[in-house]
């Protein structure tokens, strides 16, 4: 017999609403969501700027500040700290159902199978261009993007002095530029990738071993 789920999708939606704290949806559970830091907030709001300047006559809508995106073949919804959407169907107080980007920004300690779960729900979206993973206390990202002609994806590990290149939006941004400002301090680290494939960044690693 199938097991009743916890909640239906909108008893999910009315709860996160009626209160301040968040929670990602997976298949009629709750799982919640740590409050955003000021570090969380720095770099989604710093580069949600650059996306709505560049993308400021152009049909697509910018998000920041913890906007939710809807998975429909897990039956998830979570909560992304910055993404594009081409979604006329976007309605206040729901969820983007047609991202073609999606950022995160992960806690320090945060479980790893969660990250990889979310990873793979994200790559299903078949509107879903590029995925971007970036590291909260140092000049890393990780950026998975769809090759349409290949229908495959492919990951880059980029560092300080490095680009990012979301070509999901046509739009190159020094990636040092998103960290200036930070209310948190930076490591520095040579330039090149520093990210390892996988979701694993190096100071993840010292934190297993």
């Amino acid at each position: 017999m199938a097991q009743t789920p916890l909640f239906t999708l909108e008893d999910y939606l009315a709860g996160e609403n009626a209160g301040a704290a968040r929670h990602d949806f997976l298949q009629g559970r709750r799982y919640g969501v740590p409050p955003p830091t000021a570090m969380h907030r720095h770099l989604g709001d710093t580069l949600g700027a650059r996306l709505r300047a560049h993308l400021k006559h152009d049909a697509s809508y910018v998000f920041t500040g913890g906007i939710r995106i809807r998975v429909p073949d897990f039956d998830a919804v979570y909560y992304a700290d910055a993404a594009v959407a081409v979604d006329l169907t976007y309605e206040a107080g729901t969820f983007v159902k047609l991202p073609i980007l999606a950022v995160d920004v992960f806690a320090v300690g945060a479980p790893g199978p969660d990250r990889r779960r979310r990873l793979a729900h994200y790559l299903s979206l078949e509107s879903l261009k590029q995925y971007v993973l970036l590291a909260p206390h140092q000049v890393s990202a990780m950026v998975y993007s769809r090759d349409d002609e290949e229908n495959a994806w492919y990951q880059d590990a980029i560092g300080l002095g490095d680009i990012l290149h979301l070509t999901s939006v046509s739009l190159a941004v020094p990636l040092d530029v998103l960290y200036e400002g930070a209310p948190d301090p930076i490591e520095t680290r040579p330039a090149g990738p520093v990210a390892e494939p996988g979701l694993i960044f190096p100071w993840e690693r010292e934190e297993e071993s």
